[in-house]
């Protein structure tokens, strides 16, 4: 299911939950916020894109899951820079969020990988 084309409508229900009774600020705010993230890497904005990803990370409505996929598309970021020990660093940060994710059983692997192709 696509939501690209939705962020109004997704901004709005954002701002009338605020208190995220209903449960629904958590689930778009990830949305929102990752979307417009994946936006500022698309176009080059790096040090952009980590920023706003810092900031959805430290978060309070973000929950672990949340936190762990704002970090490794962070890693993504610094990996299209071109800086590879950045991206691997930022990798093993969201593998502590939660080793034992999908997500964080993957990440030694990319890292693996990662250093063998900068050698």
């Amino acid at each position: 299911m696509s939501l690209v084309g939705y962020e109004d409508v997704m901004q709005k229900i954002i701002d009338l939950d605020k208190d995220n009774k209903a449960g629904l600020r958590a689930k778009y705010f990830v949305i929102v916020e990752l979307g417009k993230a994946d936006q500022l890497i698309k176009a080059g904005k790096f040090a952009e894109a980590a920023k706003a990803l810092d900031n959805f990370v430290a978060s309070d409505i973000v929950d672990k899951e949340g936190k762990q996929r704002g970090t490794f598309l962070k890693a993504q970021a610094y990996f299209r820079k071109g800086d590879v020990p950045g991206c691997i660093s930022v990798l093993e940060e969201a593998r502590k969020i939660d080793p034992n994710s999908p997500v964080g059983r993957q990440i030694p692997s990319i890292i693996k990988q990662l250093k063998a192709q900068s050698k």
